[in-house]
């Protein structure tokens, strides 16, 4: 048993350990009556094995304890999640599938959501607050339509990107299905089109509809705001987190988005790479600025490392062997000052190769940033190792 009363196929399972977790099953069932309701045991975070292996995401092993008892996919922990909700939850497509294809004669009609979901039990109780709107005329599913980070299309970059790009407060209502389109929810888009088809007619009063607001999506991703948060230190990285950003939502749209023209018959790319001049020239100087003042710096940890590396603290005897070769300070000497020469070496040739780089837009999002960050790593590592060489060295001269 481990910390949290686990058994050994929960231990097993939780270090990736398929082949074992597949014997340890075929050991359970060839002797039922010796070890009964095995795979029912619970730890003290009431998870049972098949929860453990939906939420590492090991297919095999989920269909190994699934099909050995099928009762498994209504089983609850504390939290009130059923192994074939925590599937979904994590996005284990395939698993969820095969969970549900195996379990399905012993699902109960509620195994796809949690037992303590209060809006749902409020529905159940009230099924008509689901169509009452509150004093500003606004229905429930208008604050769903609002809020992408309840779904797994949604954002998910963290809750200063959200509370700056994905819910803006809108003047006059429109329809969910508008409201969702603006957002990127694709899952409510697909239910409500799926339920009510003409609503794939709705418009705003501007007259754009859900493709427009769709791809009006991307060209808003395009542009530069400024930024008052101040938690991206540099230009560079700035430059770095609006690619990512940008392809984020790229990647959520279909292909053909990408050429549409605004009003000004700009695409989404055009804009990017006019919005962010200014930006590349900014982390351009600053990586100069940067690479400049550091390489100096690691080109003096050159010189004394190099000094260091071809020094032998008591000199030698007469046969040409260091006199201080069995002392521990000796071979911490030889090794750190050996790994500071090349370290602070690799940092001088990196922050070269930061010089001698072209500043586009495309630079900016790995190229740039995995050069600075070896640089300056190497560079770290070269101080740290001189450290500890000088005070080698040191220790003979004190003691």
């Amino acid at each position: 048993m481990a910390m949290l009363r686990e058994t050994v196929v929960h231990l097993a399972i939780a270090h990736g350990s398929e082949d074992i977790v597949e014997e340890l099953v075929k050991i359970i069932d060839d002797n039922k009556d010796r070890f009964k309701n095995v795979l029912q045991y619970k730890n003290d975070q009431g998870d049972t094995p098949l929860h453990v292996a939906a939420s590492t995401g090991s297919l095999s092993t989920c269909v190994c304890i699934a099909e050995a008892d099928p009762s498994m996919g209504n089983e609850r922990n504390k939290e009130g999640k059923s192994p074939l909700f925590l599937a979904a939850l994590l996005g284990r497509t395939e698993i969820f599938f095969h969970l549900h294809s195996i379990c399905e004669s012993h699902l109960d009609t509620s195994y796809y959501r949690k037992e303590d979901d209060l809006a749902y039990r409020i529905l159940l109780l009230h099924g008509e607050l689901a169509t009452c709107v509150d004093e500003n005329g606004i229905l429930p599913i208008h604050l769903l339509a609002e809020k992408p980070s309840a779904f797994r299309s949604g954002c998910h970059l963290g809750w200063a990107i959200v509370s700056e790009y994905d819910i803006h407060p809108q003047e006059e209502k429109e329809t969910p299905i508008l409201s969702a389109a603006e957002n990127g929810i694709k899952e409510m888009v697909i239910g409500i089109l799926h339920k009510f088809p003409m609503a794939i007619h709705d418009e705003t009063r501007d007259g754009k509809n859900i493709v427009l607001l769709a791809a009006n999506a991307l060209h808003l991703a395009a542009e530069l705001e400024e930024r008052k948060s101040g938690l991206i230190p540099g230009a560079a990285l700035q430059m770095q987190w609006e690619i990512k950003w940008y392809e984020h939502i790229m990647n959520s749209m279909p292909q053909g988005f990408l050429h549409l023209s605004n009003n000004a018959g700009k695409t989404p790319g055009e804009i990017f790479m006019e919005k962010h001049k200014t930006l590349v020239k900014k982390g351009g100087k600053w990586l100069i600025e940067t690479s400049n003042a550091c390489s100096i710096v690691a080109g003096l940890f050159v010189t004394v490392a190099f000094n260091m590396s071809t020094t032998v603290p008591g000199d030698v005897d007469d046969n040409g062997y260091p006199r201080l070769e069995k002392e521990l300070a000796f071979n911490m000497f030889a090794i750190s000052s050996y790994v500071s020469f090349y370290s602070s070496l690799l940092a001088v040739i990196m922050f070269l190769a930061i010089l001698t780089s072209g500043y586009k837009e495309s630079s900016f999002r790995s190229t740039l940033p995995m050069k600075l960050l070896l640089a300056l790593t190497a560079f770290y590592v070269s101080i740290a190792s001189t450290a500890i060489c000088f005070s080698a060295a040191h220790f003979f001269i004190l003691r």
